[in-house]
């Protein structure tokens, strides 16, 4: 009997063994049974016999790599260079852009002569920086009642007088012999009396007469172009019907540069415009949110200037990163939940943070990438849902191995879980991976850099997984488990308690030996159970998700053949944001006027691709170097003739070629907008040659030629000495040029129209291909202007009036001994760069494209 009883005893405990292991044979505890059989690993051997020096050695690899860059970022070595600033999605290497690149940059090269308002200064804060721009928005849906205009003119005037605004930052106009502060382009200015000189109706402060002063406005050539700017496309104004209405209305504040101590806006251009447009965010920031908020009244109030969306920008990617913090405070407090253990989690958090360093020096020393941008930010939420679930990974495997192998040892303990935990997490850190590495191939430097960074971010975070957690768990298994910083009560580690094992033989009720759990885990007994046997492996359930799935994929597949690129620029902020709303305003909410900010193209000769070889790859910053076209030259009268009669033709376009170049027309002359040097020279030179002190009978029209330009040069000895020139000297384009530009060489030659407006479509250089002929002129002139200066006895003064004959010979060189490198011929567009979707604006380009092949062609 008792043999018997022994017997069952024992088969009872096998069978309830056997259950026990049955529940918790999965893939992975399956594939760890087998590994426990394998040899351990070395590495495994290692952290745990030296435990504490395997702990020292993670933590200081991760510490030498944290002080490594602190040290690199004092020797001044550019290590982390943040930019929020601009999101570079241009591609370099475009021919296009090539092209707008020599374009914009080309005024900047050395071998280009400074203009004279570079040499010979322009007037503190005279010409216009980027403007303020204001909105209004009417609740009730009039934004032109008494009640509102009073609010807006309240609040433009508290904008304009402010002492720091005008001693600091606003444009300036001359008016007689006086510098004042030029007033705000506002619906204001119709009824202030700025405008009382075209009409008496505009002069009414009171705003008692609104219908009747905007229907003046209106019924003006003059005056109805600048109302235009002023009125929402939902705007009537009818004087019959006794209506003056608009929802929407907005002006400008002007801003202006060079700064004081600053001779031109190309002096050290970089440097002015990061001190106005601190300027201005230091300003504005606050007081126009504040304004924002508030409202004025009825009125809806927004803002836009660039200087200041930069700013916001920044603001909202520190506010981003703070995010980062409450992400890491959530993911501490969840893996100390998991994990049971301040040690543990701590170690994991530092390695993750300190993931983020060792890839940036990779990324920055060994891929030589120094790019960090917004996209850059997105990489810490990244790392921190990678980071983590590695560490649960490699916790929960620990874990689990522990619960089915209570007795196993720590080394085989240790590498059995690296070797399921690596392996899994390698799998997925792989194709998370090689996922970001597909984007480096990316001709759009944020997406490239963005990949790569993020590639190297996981891959690291991956290393330091796997090599360093290790140590931290076995240092807590043999020196801190149990233990929390000297403080008992948060330990979370339960002591463990014996295992009561019946004695054999002493039988319980109904003969069976206790089991620790009969039932087992509900997980594991729902999926393995009726749900597995009716659901999961019955066969139409089984058919049945393949069709969904296959559904599903064809549903996804003929939208994505739906997918085309954004028509419009991408929104950086909210659509109830104030820049949200103002660009929603600028796109759709006003009438085109003259103000509008509209695309110009620039048909330019002289000047080829830019050349961005010596540019770093990640410096996209970089101007590259101009490269001119030596064979341009402008003296030849057939060419002169030929751009002349283009830029006639320009005007006389048909309509059909027009409306495809989609070409703006002046609403007060009704011509097309064009700024063609040509058409102006000829006009003023016809006009400079009936003055009485040339012959009779001097033309100075174009083409031009010697025969021509010297009566021109002898009538002006103050500028030209005809007597020193030599038979050779052909560049008469250039005098005649010259002349124009800068008004006859006039005192207030920098505030003409002329100069305004065709000085940056022209440049070129002192003529190195003349020696000894008008190069000798040159210097013979620039000898004798500081024969006496080198002889003064004050060092100071001698220094001062050297820089000053320079300067006054550098300029003699816009007036002859000079050659044209590069000419440009303006126009202007009816395209909204904010609005222009490529769906619309690549038949545009291609149609330009046509157009300038077919008539340069010819030309």
């Amino acid at each position: 009997m008792p043999d018997e009883t022994l017997e069952k005893a024992r088969k009872t405990s096998q069978d309830s063994e056997m259950e026990r292991q049955s529940e918790s044979e999965t893939p992975l505890t399956l594939e760890m049974e087998e590994e426990t059989r394998e040899k351990p690993l070395a590495y495994a051997k290692l952290v745990v016999t030296h435990s504490k020096t395997a702990f020292g050695i993670g933590v200081g690899i991760h510490v030498f790599m944290l002080f490594l860059t602190v040290i690199l970022i004092l020797s001044g070595y550019d290590i982390m260079k943040p930019d929020f600033t601009t999101l570079p999605l241009s591609l370099d290497e475009d021919s296009t852009k090539l092209r707008a690149d020599a374009w914009q940059n080309v005024h900047t090269d050395d071998s280009i002569t400074p203009s004279s308002s570079a040499t010979s200064g322009q007037k503190e804060r005279s010409i216009l920086y980027m403007p303020l721009e204001l909105f209004y928005e009417s609740e009730s849906g009039n934004v032109f009642t008494r009640e509102n205009l009073l609010k807006i003119q309240e609040n433009e005037d508290a904008l304009f007088s402010d002492p720091e605004y005008k001693s600091q930052l606003c444009q300036m106009q001359t008016i007689g012999s006086n510098q004042t502060c030029k007033l705000p382009l506002s619906i204001i200015r119709f009824f202030d009396g700025t405008y009382k000189g075209i009409d008496a109706t505009f002069e009414d402060p009171d705003f008692n007469n609104i219908i009747t002063v905007l229907t003046k406005a209106k019924n003006i050539t003059m005056t109805s172009a600048i109302l235009n700017f002023h009125i929402g496309r939902d705007a009537v104004i009818d004087r019959d019907r006794n209506i003056a209405s608009s929802k929407y209305t907005r002006s400008l504040l002007y801003f202006g540069w060079p700064l004081k101590g600053y001779k031109s806006t190309e002096n050290k251009d970089n440097e002015q415009r990061k001190k106005l447009d601190k300027a201005i965010a230091d300003l504005y920031t606050e007081r126009l949110d504040e304004i924002y908020k508030d409202k004025l009244g009825d009125v809806n109030f927004y803002y836009f200037n660039l200087a200041l969306m930069t700013k916001a920008i920044e603001s909202q990617v520190i506010y981003d990163m703070a995010l980062a913090i409450a992400s890491f405070i959530f993911i501490f407090a969840f893996m100390l939940l998991q994990t049971g253990s301040l040690w543990i989690t701590s170690w994991g958090i530092f390695s993750i943070i300190s993931s983020f360093n060792i890839a940036n020096f990779i990324y920055r020393v060994v891929f030589d990438y120094n790019y960090i941008g917004i996209f850059h930010v997105l990489a810490i939420f990244i790392i921190l849902g990678v980071g983590s679930d590695n560490i649960f990974v490699f916790m929960d495997t620990w874990k689990e191995y522990g619960r089915n192998h209570p007795n196993s040892d720590l080394v085989t303990r240790l590498s059995v879980v690296f070797k399921s935990a690596a392996k899994a997490t390698f799998i997925t850190s792989l194709t998370t991976t090689i996922a970001f590495l597909s984007n480096v191939q990316s001709p759009l430097l944020a997406v490239s850099s963005f990949g790569l960074f993020s590639a190297i971010l996981v891959a690291v975070n991956y290393g330091s997984c796997t090599l360093f957690l290790p140590t931290v768990i076995i240092f807590h298994e043999q020196r801190r488990k149990g233990r929390c910083c000297f403080w008992d009560m948060c330990r979370r580690t339960r002591p463990e308690q014996p295992i009561e094992i019946p004695e054999i033989g002493e039988e319980t009720e109904n003969n069976e030996i206790p089991s620790s759990n009969n039932k087992g885990n509900f997980v594991i007994q729902f999926l393995g159970g009726w749900f597995y046997e009716k659901v999961i492996t019955h066969k139409y359930v089984r058919w049945g998700v393949l069709m969904f799935f296959f559904v599903m994929v064809c549903v996804f597949l003929g939208f994505a053949a739906k997918l085309g690129p954004n028509k419009e620029e991408t929104q950086v902020f909210g659509e109830n944001t104030n820049w949200g709303k103002v660009a929603d305003m600028r796109k759709s909410a006003f009438l085109p006027s003259q103000e509008d900010n509209v695309l110009v193209v620039h048909i330019i000769w002289g000047l080829k691709e830019q050349d961005r070889s010596d540019c770093h790859m990640t410096d996209y910053k970089c101007k590259g170097r101009t490269v001119f076209d030596n064979s341009f030259d402008m003296n030849p009268p057939p060419c002169q003739t030929a751009l002349l009669k283009f830029c006639g033709e320009l005007q006389t376009l048909p309509s059909e070629q027009e409306k495809k170049l989609r070409l703006r027309r002046n609403e007060v002359t009704g011509k097309v907008e064009v700024q063609c040097v040509f058409s102006r020279l000829d006009e003023w030179m016809e006009i400079e040659s009936n003055k009485t002190k040339y012959p009779a009978g001097s033309d100075f029209t174009l083409p031009t030629s010697g025969e021509k330009i010297i009566p021109l040069m002898a009538a002006n000895p103050q500028l030209y000495n005809v007597s020193r020139l030599p038979d050779t000297y052909y560049r008469f384009f250039e005098v005649a040029l010259g002349y124009f530009i800068f008004d006859g060489k006039s005192p207030e030659y920098a505030n003409t129209y002329d100069f305004e407006v065709y000085s940056p479509l022209v440049g070129g250089s002192l003529d190195q291909g003349i020696t000894g002929g008008t190069n000798y002129i040159l210097m013979q002139e620039f000898s004798s202007s500081v024969s006496g200066v080198s002889r003064m006895a004050d060092p100071l003064k001698s220094l001062v009036l050297m820089e000053s004959a320079v300067i006054e010979f550098l300029a003699l060189g816009n007036k002859y001994g000079h050659r044209l490198k590069f000419l440009a011929i303006a126009l202007n567009t009816t395209i909204n760069p904010r609005t222009l979707s490529y769906k619309e604006g690549l038949p545009i380009y291609r149609d330009w494209e046509d157009f300038v092949n077919k008539h340069v062609s010819k030309i």
